[in-house]
């Protein structure tokens, strides 16, 4: 992972399998789901350009 300093990986111990998933309420975490959500937002913001229209090459 040395070389590719923009991965990011997070593990959330007390999530469980499926902690996102809100259609499965026996795996549905919201707290995990919450901070994972933020985590994603952010990264999606740092690395794809706002208002920029995505290269169809």
């Amino acid at each position: 992972m040395a070389d590719r300093p923009d991965v990011e990986i997070h593990v959330e111990e007390d999530a469980g399998h499926a902690f996102h998933n809100r259609m499965a309420p026996m795996f549905h975490n919201p707290e995990p789901a919450a901070r994972a959500w933020q985590r994603i937002v952010r990264f999606l913001a740092r690395h794809l350009p706002a208002g920029e229209k995505a290269s169809t090459a």
